[in-house]
């Protein structure tokens, strides 16, 4: 059975969320890939079926491709939610969907505006622990694919010979603006197309573009040209 506990800092300027989760073993469960329903009787390991259950509709939705899955491990680690903004009337709620913890004891109930917010403000955590995740090796292989693949699209000037560009905030704080594209050739800002151009910038995190290429440089891999290689492919090549 898992357990969560949650603390809310406050300063003069804003609250701050501090998650911890715990199980009866004093280990966090790993995410298997099953859509089973938590029964009392379920392990903590069908608290991640029901996590993959969210992240998978979630990344399933228009616009979400550009996200990496990040694993519930890594999600429910307090080292990487700590300082996280988050409204604190819903994050307790919205943390519990998140990483499938959900209390079916539990007497809460929400009208449909506030399953609104919990959603909105599950998603809001979520994206601010990805622009964390994307600079973990785990992180970075897998934007390192998208980014091969040319998922973030690629740059429209002529000189740069469809350059593949790279997701980038102007900001690391929500709400301040939406998510860029960073061409890595004539380091040009664009603007993201429209199935993505509502993102929140925050999510991917205003140095990540640079973090990345001089991951890439230190890997030896030449971002116009062929990256993919047997090596690069290789997930231990980036850990």
């Amino acid at each position: 059975m898992v357990s969560i506990t949650y603390f809310i800092f406050k300063n003069f300027e804003s609250s701050f969320l501090f998650f911890k989760m715990t199980s009866s073993s004093g280990k966090l469960p790993v995410r298997k890939p099953s859509h089973s329903i938590m029964t009392d009787t379920d392990s903590s390991d069908d608290d991640d079926k029901i996590h993959k259950s969210w992240i998978a509709s979630f990344l399933e939705q228009p616009g979400s491709d550009w996200f990496c899955s990040v694993p519930v491990t890594f999600a429910s680690d307090s080292f990487n939610t700590y300082g996280l903004k988050i409204d604190p009337n819903y994050a307790k709620s919205a943390f519990m969907q998140l990483i499938g913890s959900g209390d079916e004891s539990s007497d809460d109930s929400f009208d449909s505006d506030s399953e609104d917010e919990i959603e909105k403000t599950t998603e809001k955590i979520y994206g601010l622990v990805h622009s964390r995740y994307i600079f973990t090796p785990d992180g970075l292989y897998q934007m390192y694919l998208k980014y091969v693949a040319g998922v973030f699209g690629c740059c429209p000037r002529t000189n740069c010979n469809g350059q593949h560009l790279l997701p980038v905030g102007l900001s690391d704080s929500p709400g301040v603006d939406t998510v860029k594209l960073y061409c890595p050739i004539c380091k040009q800002l664009y603007m993201a197309d429209d199935a993505h151009k509502d993102l929140d910038g925050a999510y991917f995190s205003k140095s990540f573009p640079h973090y990345f290429l001089m991951e890439m440089k230190s890997k030896k891999l030449n971002v116009n040209s062929d990256m993919l290689t047997s090596e690069s492919l290789d997930i231990k090549f980036w850990r």
